[in-house]
């Protein structure tokens, strides 16, 4: 996957996990920062209580990685600890499952 199918793609994505979360429109963005050369960069879901992040390197054949946090508002860059057990495969695999995951982190917080 080149840089440009990863961002539409996995902004795609996370658009629809926003929706299955039922994240009202206006509290959350999805954003992407396509980084250098060496890199696909990171496509962001950031929400009033969610923190996802889909990113990976163009040097190696590994899929993209995920992780994702609580979060205390679109302020908060830092948030709860960061968790890996859902991978950008996972994601494409079983939505259902991510999103489930994803909801229970963002309503216990930290």
């Amino acid at each position: 996957m080149n840089k440009e199918e990863f961002h539409k793609a996995y902004a795609r994505i996370l658009r629809g996990v926003a929706k299955r979360m039922e994240l009202a429109p206006g509290t959350y963005e999805v954003r992407s920062n396509k980084g250098g050369p060496a890199v696909l960069g990171e496509v962001t879901l950031h929400g009033e209580s969610i923190y996802i992040q889909v990113g990976g390197s163009l040097c190696t054949a590994d899929a993209p990685d995920l992780y994702y946090r609580s979060v205390k508002g679109r302020k908060d860059y830092t948030g709860g600890v960061n968790r890996w057990d859902v991978s950008a495969q996972d994601l494409v695999n079983n939505e259902a499952e991510a999103v489930a995951r994803f909801k229970a982190t963002a309503v216990r917080g930290r």
